[in-house]
């Protein structure tokens, strides 16, 4: 969507800021808030166990608990002040809290000049803030580096209610498209399914004389096909380790468990690793290669299957089991497709 240009422009005075609109304001935030930082109290997570409640608790990047009390009873601008989304941005870090809440020391509060929340949570959002941000290890945005930061704003209420409007109706508009696309996409993914498994189930021709397999849940297979246990067609099938050894966000080598186990290939987006010595004692029993069939025996998403396409050595939580086909009969890629179907 495109937006027409205002009559004339002005050097904001800003590097990064550029040009801005001739008549609108510019000037630290600091300048646009008043800042309620002092008024944050922290719970740690065993006081929140005590005081289970309705009202919710914020951190950096929004809910993350409820308990029995709240701080604030008004709509105010929450930002993240620490923690890698700042950098990475997966969630927003500039969002609304509304009613009545109560907010830990990892959020900055800020009260804007008018109650015009969405423009004011939306243009701290637009802002690059790598510049900003302290700390390698836990990035870091201070309350002055915030305070102090330039911003260009229209001068008066009614042009940031306008701006806010249009905000809440292109939105809306976009939000409507992204649901329609999300339910033609499940829909495509049940097409999927239907022709995968129908493919290893039953084969490509659907007009094969069929025999009864005497198994319930295989029902009819067609009549030249073979069938047995997954045993007497795999080299190998065991679970990884029954015993939980210690885990760390780095080290020797990556731990898998079922989390990271999608169809799709592995996930590695909350991943685990353990020290050589307790790797070498699972990897004995459980010995990994690329090309073995990583499946998912239990818990909430039992029944997914994969190919490993790693080649190197990692370890499995009990949760996953290796299955390794034995090639000349029957393909990684096939027996993934058919425990999927």
């Amino acid at each position: 969507m495109s937006f027409p240009r205002y009559a004339a422009y002005k050097d904001s005075g800003v590097e990064w800021l550029g040009e801005v609109p001739e008549h609108w304001e510019v000037g630290a935030i600091k300048r646009f808030f008043t800042v309620l930082d002092s008024k944050r109290i922290p719970l740690s997570s065993e006081e929140r166990s005590y005081r289970n409640g309705s009202y919710p608790y914020y951190g950096a990047s929004g809910v993350i608990d409820w308990i029995d009390d709240y701080i604030f009873d008004e709509d105010l601008v929450l930002v993240s002040e620490d923690g890698a989304n700042l950098l990475t941005r997966s969630t927003p870090i500039a969002f609304i809290a509304t009613g009545t809440y109560w907010v830990n020391n990892h959020a900055h509060i800020l009260k804007p000049i008018d109650n015009n929340l969405i423009y004011w949570s939306e243009r701290i959002e637009s802002i690059d803030l790598t510049p900003f941000i302290t700390g390698s290890a836990q990035p870091k945005l201070t309350i002055d580096a915030l305070a102090n930061l330039m911003i260009a704003v229209p001068p008066s209420h009614e042009e940031r209610y306008a701006i806010q409007l249009l905000i809440s109706q292109e939105t809306a508009k976009i939000d409507n498209l992204i649901n329609e696309q999300k339910k033609l996409i499940e829909l495509l993914k049940e097409k999927r399914q239907a022709v995968i498994s129908t493919a290893v189930t039953k084969g490509l021709n659907p007009h094969a004389p069929m025999k009864d397999s005497g198994v319930e849940w295989l029902g009819e297979v067609p009549q030249g096909w073979k069938y047995g246990r997954l045993a007497y067609i795999a080299d190998n099938i065991v679970d990884g380790t029954h015993h939980s050894p210690q885990s760390y966000p780095e080290g020797d080598f990556m731990y898998i468990t079922a989390k990271n186990i999608k169809e799709a290939g592995f996930d590695f987006s909350d991943i685990s690793y353990i020290s050589t010595e307790a790797h070498n004692e699972i990897f004995e029993r459980c010995p990994v290669r690329k090309g073995d069939v990583l499946y998912i025996k239990d818990g909430a998403t039992a029944g997914i299957a994969m190919v490993n396409s790693l080649n190197v050595d990692f370890s499995l939580l009990s949760s996953v089991a290796l299955i390794r086909p034995n090639y000349q009969q029957l393909s990684s890629e096939y027996l993934t497709y058919h425990l999927n179907a």
